[in-house]
């Protein structure tokens, strides 16, 4: 898959503020990026960038081939959909889809709009103004006058964040229709990660104006590169221990467990807490510690237990599968188990 967007060594400064920090990253066509991290680590100021609306101090801004870090925004083929989706309230849901399209005949303008109004489902509200639309149908008509123009990369800031979640979830998924109908690329920043786990066909997590780590959804969660990733995507529990050669694990105070190998170093034992399991189900590995809290989570139980050195680790038990037998409860002796591969070896 050919790329789309380069960026090569780009530097964003507010003040004495440095916002993005030589910072690289290449976004196919036909993806869907989704740029994951806490405020303040530069994820709006590199769209921001990508968009014209922030000047780099130094760096290359590539698209389609042509490096466009100095070119004012009207004259980049990218489009923006604001968090606050910025529809004109004067106009109507088509006038507003029609604004990006001037320069085009009335008939093609007339053309393009119908096309989009039956792409977002909103044939029979092209007449309203916005005020009377719910919040999801004004973040489709966002989306339609974004794409009218047909740019080469939609950004996307926070499309999500005003809806509740059920509307979440329905315009989440007619965001990655839309995608792949159009094969237009997106990069789309948020702050939820279940947006984006579900969404997005690569993770790009940004921490302190550089990309910590980019891949897919699984290869991130699965496989994350540091310490600060694998507690920051999804939830881990972190205990320190050294690796021997055989790929077994010394975790001082707790014992000795199994991994799928590496060779003798320290290292950070990362576990997720839906990877183990409550009680000796047998998991090659165990440790053994008392229950401190429970906690019903809706379609999961998610326990805490204090192991022997008085660290707590999380363990996290689906409803789904149905309880077998009595909980145990709080201050109960327990036994944690989970085989080798839910090991995540990280650097200290």
């Amino acid at each position: 898959m050919s790329e789309l967007l380069c960026i090569e060594g780009l530097t964003v400064r507010h003040g004495a503020t440095v916002a993005l920090d030589a910072f690289s990253l290449a976004v196919r066509r036909d993806e869907l990026f989704v740029l994951l991290g806490a405020s303040g680590s530069g994820k709006t100021t590199l769209l921001r960038a990508i968009a014209g609306f922030a000047l780099p101090a130094s760096g290359r801004i590539v698209l389609n081939g042509q490096d466009i870090a100095a070119l004012p925004p009207h004259r980049r083929p990218v489009n923006t959909v604001f968090q606050s989706y910025a529809l004109f309230p004067h106009m109507t849901v088509a006038a507003n889809i029609a604004f990006g399209l001037r320069g085009m005949d009335r008939a093609a303008v007339s053309a393009r709009v119908r096309e989009m109004l039956a792409l977002v489902r909103l044939e029979s509200l092209a007449d309203r103004r916005p005020h009377q639309l719910s919040g999801g149908q004004q973040q489709r008509v966002a989306l339609a006058r974004g794409l009218a123009p047909r740019p080469a990369l939609l950004l996307l800031d926070e499309p999500l964040s005003a809806l509740d979640r059920a509307l979440r979830t329905e315009t989440r998924d007619e965001l990655v229709r839309l995608r792949r109908h159009l094969g237009t690329s997106f990069i789309l920043v948020t702050h939820d990660q279940q947006e984006a786990l579900t969404m997005a066909d690569r993770i790009g997590v940004m921490r302190d104006g550089s990309m910590a780590q980019v891949g897919t959804p699984a290869e991130v969660y699965e496989g994350p590169n540091s310490r600060f990733v694998a507690e920051f995507l999804g939830s881990a529990n972190i205990l320190p221990g050294a690796l021997r050669a055989d790929g077994s694990v010394d975790l001082p105070g707790l014992g000795t467990v199994a991994t799928n190998g590496g060779i003798a170093r320290p290292v950070l034992l990362a576990l997720r807490p839906e990877r183990l399991r409550l009680g000796d189900t047998g998991g090659v590995n165990r440790l053994t510690g008392v229950l401190a809290a429970s906690v019903y989570a809706g379609e999961t139980l998610i326990h805490t237990v204090r192991l022997a050195d008085g660290s707590d680790i999380r363990v996290t038990q689906s409803l789904h599968d149905g309880l077998s037998g009595a909980l145990p409860t709080p201050d109960a002796a327990v036994t944690v188990s989970w085989s080798p591969d839910a090991c995540i070896l990280l650097p200290p």
